[in-house]
C-alpha cells in the first residue's frame, strides 16, 4: 500500500516582522500555522482570518514542494519547533525547576537537556528570539553536590557551558538554567520561576533529496535513488512511507540491498575479532594481575615490549624446529649406528631408521624446541581466560597438543625401540607418529593469524566456500564426462586407456594443466578430445581465481574501514583521557578559580 497525499490541511500564513508565535513554522519570510483537523473551505477562512492571517497562497513553486512535505509529515506536534532529530516545546509562563520537570512529563518529553554545543546555541537563539532571560535546563546536582546529572536518566551530563565561576554551589542553588545576557551557564535555587523547555524525540524527519524521488513516484510511476545514499536510509524511507519495494526500479536495486551485505561483511569481520580478544575477565583479576601479563605476552604481540620479543623467539623456534624435522630424513646428515647389513630384508627408507640416528647436534636443538613449546602449551592452558574445555576445543590448540604428544612418544619409541626396525607393525606406528610431528607447522597458522591480512584471506575463503564447492562438483561432472568419452575415443588403442577409470585419472590430469603424460591419447580424435579437454579445464578453475579475489578485496577493503573507526575511537578516548588529567592538574593548580570543562558526546 502506497500512502496517499492527497487530503485536505489546512494552512494559515502570517507575516515574519516579528517572530513567528508557539505552533507557527517560518519558512522564507512568512509564518505557517498547519491545522490538526480538515474543513471545509470557508470555515478554513474564517479560522485564519481570526488568526491575524490569511488562507495559505501559494505563489511558488519552491513553497509548494515546502507546503507539501511539511503537510504530508508532521515531526512534530501543533506548538512543538522542530530541530535535528527532537522536538522542542516554550514555555510561556515561568515556573519552578520541579513544576517545568513535572509539566514536560505530562507532555510526554523531558526537561530541555542540552547534548552539544550546536544545540546551546540554538536554544539560546530562540530564547532570546522569545525574550527569556533565564531557561531551566535539565541539570542538577541535588543527589550529589557538584556533580550535575540529567533527570532523565541520572547520567553524567555530557557537555557543560558553565559561565565564569559557575556553578558557585551556593545555598539551595541545585538547578541549572541559561542566562541568556551571558549566553552561559548559571546554578540557580530550584524554587525560582524560570522560563523553561520541553524536549522529545521527533516522529520522523523526512529526508529532502529521498523526498524529491517519492514525489517522482507519483509523477512518473518510477521510483529512483541517488547512488550515494546508505541503503538504511532508503528502507527507513521506504518503511514510512509504506512503498513495497517492488517499486524500486531495477538500476537501484544495488543502492537498495547494498546496505544488507555491508552488514553481513561487518559481523563476520566483529565475530572473527571479538573471537580473537579473550582478555582476563575484570572480576577474576585486578590490574598487574599475573595471569593477565602472561596471557598478553604469549597472545597479543602488540601489547609490550616483552611480548614483542616473545612473539619473534617463538617464531624463530617453530622454524627451527620445522628445519630439524626435515633434516632429520636427509641420510647423507645421518650417523651409523651399527655396520649396515645388506641381508636384513628392509626397505631403503626402514633400513636409514634402523641402523643410522640423527646427529647429536640436531637432537639437542629438536629436544629443546620441544621442551619449549610443551612449556609454552601448558602455560597458555594455565592463564588462558576460557575454561579448560573451550580451550582444547580450538583446532589450533588440539593440533598443538597432538604435536607434543608425538613428538614425546616418537623420541621415546627411536631411542628404545630401534631394535624392532624389522618389524612392520611398529614401523607402521612409528611412521604415523612422526607424520603428526607434521602438524606442528599449524603454529605458522597461529602466528598469521594475529595479522589482519591473514584474517581477510580467512573470510574471503569462508565466504568462496560455497561457490567454490558448486565449481568442484562442476569440475567433477565434467572430469566424469571426459573421462569416458576418451575411452570411446580411443576404443580400439587398450594400451592406451585399459578402463573408464584411467580416462577419469587422465582427465583431472589434462584438466588442471599438470600433464604427466603417463597415459596420452594416439588418435586424432582422442587428440581433438584432449584439446577441448584441457581447455574446459583452464575456464573452470580460472572461476574460482575471479571470485576469490573479488571476495579478498571486498573484506579487505572493510576491514580496513573497521579496523581505523576502531583506532579511531581508541585515540579520541585515550585524548580525552589526556585532556581530562591535564584540566584536573589544571584546576589543582589555579584553585579555587574553576575551569570550563568540555565533553564531547
Amino acid at each position: 500500500m502506497i500512502r496517499r497525499l492527497c487530503f485536505v490541511v489546512l494552512a494559515t500564513v502570517a507575516s515574519t516582522e516579528r517572530a513567528c508565535d508557539n505552533g507557527w513554522l517560518p519558512f522564507k519570510n512568512q509564518c505557517y500555522w498547519f491545522s490538526s483537523g480538515s474543513d471545509i473551505f470557508h470555515y478554513a477562512v474564517v479560522i485564519c482570518s481570526n488568526k491575524g492571517s490569511n488562507l495559505i497562497e501559494l505563489k511558488t513553486a519552491e513553497e509548494e514542494k515546502w507546503v507539501l512535505l511539511q503537510s504530508r509529515i508532521r515531526p512534530c506536534d501543533n506548538g512543538w519547533l522542530p530541530y535535528r532529530n527532537h522536538c522542542y516545546w516554550f514555555s510561556s509562563n515561568p515556573a519552578t525547576f520541579h513544576y517545568a520537570v513535572d509539566t514536560c512529563s505530562e507532555r510526554g518529553s523531558n526537561l530541555i537537556e542540552i547534548r552539544d554545543a550546536a544545540e546551546d546555541k540554538w536554544v539560546l537563539l530562540q530564547s532570546l528570539i522569545r525574550g527569556f532571560s533565564q531557561v531551566w535546563i535539565g541539570l542538577t546536582d541535588i543527589v550529589d553536590e557538584g556533580i550535575y546529572v540529567y533527570p532523565s536518566d541520572g547520567a553524567k551530563s555530557v557537555f557543560l557551558n558553565w559561565n565564569i565561576g559557575q556553578p558557585s554551589g551556593g545555598a539551595g542553588e541545585n538547578c541549572a538554567a541559561i542566562r541568556t545576557p551571558f549566553q552561559k551557564w548559571h546554578d540557580f535555587p530550584c524554587s525560582n520561576n524560570v522560563s523553561y523547555i520541553c524536549k522529545k524525540p521527533a516522529k520522523h524527519f523526512v529526508n529532502p533529496e529521498i523526498f524529491n524521488s517519492i514525489l517522482d513516484l507519483y509523477r512518473s510511476g518510477e521510483l529512483h535513488f541517488p547512488s550515494n545514499f546508505c541503503g538504511a536510509t532508503i528502507r527507513n524511507e521506504l518503511e514510512f512511507w509504506e512503498i513495497d519495494k517492488k517499486y524500486v526500479s531495477e538500476c537501484c536495486l544495488a543502492s537498495l540491498y547494498r546496505h544488507d551485505d555491508d552488514i553481513e561483511i561487518l559481523k563476520e569481520i566483529k565475530n572473527l575479532q571479538n573471537g580473537k580478544s579473550l582478555d582476563i575477565p575484570k572480576e577474576e583479576c585486578r590490574e598487574g594481575c599475573w595471569r593477565d601479563c602472561l596471557w598478553k605476552v604469549l597472545q597479543y604481540p602488540a601489547t609490550s615490549r616483552k611480548a614483542s620479543v616473545f612473539n619473534i623467539v617463538y617464531l624463530l623456534m617453530v622454524l627451527v624446529s620445522t628445519t630439524v624435522l626435515f633434516l632429520n630424513t636427509k641420510q647423507d646428515l645421518r650417523e651409523p649406528k651399527t655396520a649396515v647389513s645388506n641381508q636384513t630384508g628392509l626397505d631403503p627408507k626402514t633400513d636409514m631408521y634402523a641402523h643410522t640416528s640423527v646427529p647429536w647436534t640436531l637432537w639437542v636443538i629438536d629436544v629443546i624446541c620441544g621442551i619449549f613449546f610443551t612449556l609454552e602449551f601448558f602455560i597458555r592452558a594455565t592463564v588462558t581466560p576460557t575454561n579448560c574445555r573451550q580451550f582444547f576445543c580450538s583446532a589450533s590448540n588440539i593440533a598443538d597438543a597432538i604435536v607434543i604428544v608425538s613428538f614425546w612418544i616418537f623420541h621415546s619409541l627411536m631411542h628404545i625401540g630401534s631394535n624392532q626396525m624389522d618389524s612392520k607393525s611398529f614401523t607402521l606406528v612409528l611412521m604415523i607418529f612422526a607424520f603428526l610431528r607434521l602438524l606442528q607447522l599449524c603454529r605458522f597458522y597461529r602466528f598469521l593469524n594475529r595479522f589482519q591480512s591473514f584474517d581477510v584471506i580467512n573470510l574471503a575463503a569462508r565466504a568462496s566456500f560455497s561457490q567454490c564447492s558448486i565449481l568442484i562438483v562442476v569440475f567433477a561432472l565434467t572430469n566424469l564426462f571426459f573421462g569416458y568419452l576418451v575411452y570411446y575415443v580411443e576404443f580400439y588403442e587398450r594400451s592406451s586407456f585399459d578402463n573408464a577409470l584411467v580416462g577419469i585419472w587422465w582427465a583431472a590430469v589434462t584438466m588442471t594443466t599438470v600433464g604427466y603424460g603417463d597415459v596420452v591419447p594416439t588418435w586424432y580424435p582422442g587428440r581433438i578430445v584432449a584439446i577441448f579437454c584441457a581447455l574446459t579445464g583452464i575456464i573452470i578453475l580460472a572461476m574460482p581465481v575471479a571470485i576469490v579475489t573479488s571476495n579478498f578485496t571486498v573484506y579487505y577493503t572493510k576491514l580496513k574501514q573497521y579496523s581505523s573507526h576502531k583506532l579511531t575511537d581508541k585515540d579520541k578516548s585515550v585524548n580525552e583521557s589526556k585532556v581530562k588529567i591535564k584540566r584536573n592538574s589544571i584546576c589543582k593548580s589555579i584553585a579555587p578559580m574553576p575551569v570550563l570543562t568540555v565533553k564531547s558526546a
